[in-house]
């Protein structure tokens, strides 16, 4: 059994790995990222950087769901923050950070192949949030606050199209305010 120090040596290493991938993508852009570069990135060697992700779309895929993972963690610190603000306020985030956007919509177009590694990540993304927001619809609904004849489904299907769309036309024209494009949609499919 190795030693916690041990244990957080490779956690480190795991996290700085992943910044060194999304650096390389930034600079280098899907064609540049190499496994090779992106082990001198992180100045490691090839077999150094394979024993932690066997393939560049493991790694890239790993980078999406540590992405997800940190707007999920705020969003749990934020119970009262409802779905449309709560995506409105990570599309704000994206802006600042145009590389995952670019990321997010390479990985998502590759995985066309339905045995893409990434597939199985986007596949449980939109379950989740599927029906993470379909049920804050049926609170709300419950409460009066949205009327009966919104289906939760469609409200929460629609949000994520409105977001992964807007992202897309964005990366063709930053003057577009994502996070006012989320919060306007919400609001037209609660209303």
């Amino acid at each position: 059994m190795a030693s916690p120090g041990v244990y957080a040596k490779g956690v480190a290493k795991r996290e700085e790995i992943l910044r060194a991938a999304l650096r390389v993508f930034e600079r280098d852009g899907n064609a540049g990222t190499t496994m090779r570069a992106v082990a001198k990135e992180a100045g490691l060697s090839l077999a150094g950087l394979t024993h932690y992700f066997p393939s560049r779309d493991l790694l890239l895929t790993e980078v999406l769901f540590t992405v997800d993972r940190e707007f999920e963690a705020l969003y749990y610190e934020r119970p009262d923050t409802g779905p449309g603000e709560f995506l409105a306020r990570a599309m704000e985030r994206n802006q600042a950070d145009p590389v995952r956007v670019w990321l997010y919509l390479t990985m998502l177009a590759a995985t066309r192949d339905p045995e893409h590694p990434a597939a199985p990540f986007f596949r449980d993304r939109f379950e989740r949030f599927r029906t993470v927001v379909a049920q804050h619809v049926r609170d709300q609904q419950a409460r009066g606050e949205v009327p009966a004849h919104v289906d939760p489904d469609f409200a929460a299907r629609s949000l994520l199209a409105a977001a992964d769309g807007i992202q897309n036309v964005w990366l063709h024209d930053r003057t577009i305010d994502m996070g006012a494009h989320i919060r306007t949609t919400w609001r037209l499919l609660i209303g």
